[in-house]
């Protein structure tokens, strides 16, 4: 039996080299994140989100900023606030820098705060990329306004208040702020204390500071000139005894949370007459420390004597920032020629006239008498001296004696000189302080 032979199908040949077909390109797998255009809310996918491995999951959350995270994953606290700093960005047309300034920093960053300050109505002085003092100032008013933590320091927070802030509106209104890390709570008259401590001898624009809120309160610190000087310091002694706060002429801590509070810690805080009634009341701090006051000696209670004159002159007489001169002070044994041992204590002084009409020496007369002294004027015709004025502090425990027998002498209205006459300045009056009777 045959075997048949087994069946080989035919060959077809190839096809040439250009006609074999081109590959078809495969599509894209589906994107498993739903799709959505910039700055616009996607709608919900018409189906339940793809879940995605935990691995991709990290890349999926990332922050976006100005744009919404994909759906099914919630933004980080940081994104958030990005965003929606982004947003008011968008909005103002301002876009804050990522960086912290405060006092003393320079630069680009400085200009473009003050620029948005300037702005939004605050005032933070020239835009000159300088944050100084008055920069600051503006930063606090408009965290203050902004119910901002008040620091002076522009961090993320402030940057993104100053994004939101629209200009030429009404500021917003302050909220309550957390407590300050300062000696008081924000004052009510929009006086902030430096964190600074100041002493006689002291210099700049803290000083300055100083100066003019003492002057505000009613007292007279002399010139405000930035110079920590004998002047500045009475002033502050006196406010330091009219706040009941330890007397030491140093302003610490204490000192500046008093002078914030202003005129609710003082004891009489409303008229200069309340000024010149505690001249009458309180007796000047008994420091007998020998200071060189105005080229002469003398010691620091006749210094604040002296001080309290001054501003009687000034604010009672009207003599801006007078000041007295002198030619023979204290503590100067023998002294002048005729002085009859006066000077040889303390309390004793010689004040110059010559320059002065006589209407200003009869101010003077009387201003260092309200003070505490007892004064008279000398070489006006009545007698055979130089012009000048010879007051002794009343209640000095460093008196001479002769000394402490002119100031008996002037109790029952003598002119302290030998033969002891009426007093030739009478008729300027000899109001003897409250404090001081007790030692005539």
């Amino acid at each position: 039996m045959k075997i048949p032979a087994p069946h080989i199908p035919e060959r077809k040949p190839l096809p040439q080299a250009d006609s074999i077909a081109k590959p078809r390109k495969l599509a894209p797998p589906p994107d498993p994140t739903p799709k959505h255009h910039e700055g616009h809310d996607h709608p919900h996918a018409p189906h339940a989100p793809i879940p995605t491995p935990p691995a991709a999951a990290p890349a999926l959350q990332r922050d976006l900023v100005g744009a919404p995270a994909p759906q099914g994953f919630a933004q980080t606290p940081a994104a958030q606030a990005r965003s929606r700093t982004a947003a008011a960005s968008a909005k103002s047309g301002f876009d804050a820098p990522n960086v912290t300034l405060k006092e003393g920093a320079k630069g680009q960053h400085v200009e473009t705060l003050q620029g948005r300050l300037k702005k939004l109505g605050f005032d933070p002085g020239p835009i000159d990329g300088d944050f100084g003092p008055k920069t600051e100032k503006a930063v606090k008013a408009f965290q203050r306004d902004a119910g901002e933590y008040v620091d002076g320091i522009v961090g993320p927070k402030t940057w993104a208040a100053l994004e939101k802030a629209k200009p030429n509106a009404p500021h917003p209104p302050t909220q309550p702020t957390p407590a300050q890390p300062t000696p008081s709570s924000a004052p009510k008259d929009g006086f902030d204390a430096p964190d600074v401590t100041l002493q006689e001898g002291a210099k700049g624009r803290h000083v300055e500071t100083l100066q003019g809120r003492l002057k505000k309160l009613g007292f007279n610190p002399g010139p405000i000139d930035g110079d920590f000087g004998p002047k500045t310091e009475s002033a502050v002694r006196d406010f330091q005894r009219d706040a009941g706060l330890p007397v030491n002429g140093n302003v610490g801590p204490k000192t500046w949370a008093a002078l914030e509070k202003g005129k609710e810690v003082l004891k009489n805080p409303d008229t200069p007459l309340s000024r010149f009634e505690q001249f009458d009341q309180k007796p000047p701090t008994a420091d007998y420390s020998h200071v060189n006051f105005r080229g002469v000696a003398m010691n620091k209670r006749t210094v604040e004597m002296i001080r309290r004159a001054e501003e009687i002159m000034e604010k009672k007489h009207g003599h801006e920032n007078f000041q007295f001169s002198f030619s023979q002070g204290s503590y100067n044994p023998g002294g002048v020629r005729g002085s009859a041992g006066t000077h040889d204590g303390g309390g004793a002084l010689d004040i110059r006239t010559v320059m002065h009409s006589r209407g200003v020496v009869d101010d003077m007369v009387r201003s260092l008498r309200q003070a505490g002294f007892a004064a008279w004027s000398r070489g006006r015709g009545h007698d055979t001296f130089s012009p000048h004025i010879h007051a002794i502090a009343i209640g000095d425990r460093d008196l001479s004696r002769s000394a402490r027998s002119q100031v008996s002498e002037y109790g029952w209205g003598g002119d302290g000189l030998s033969g002891s006459r009426p007093d030739a300045d009478r008729d300027l009056g000899r109001p003897i302080p409250s404090w001081a009777k007790r030692y005539l």
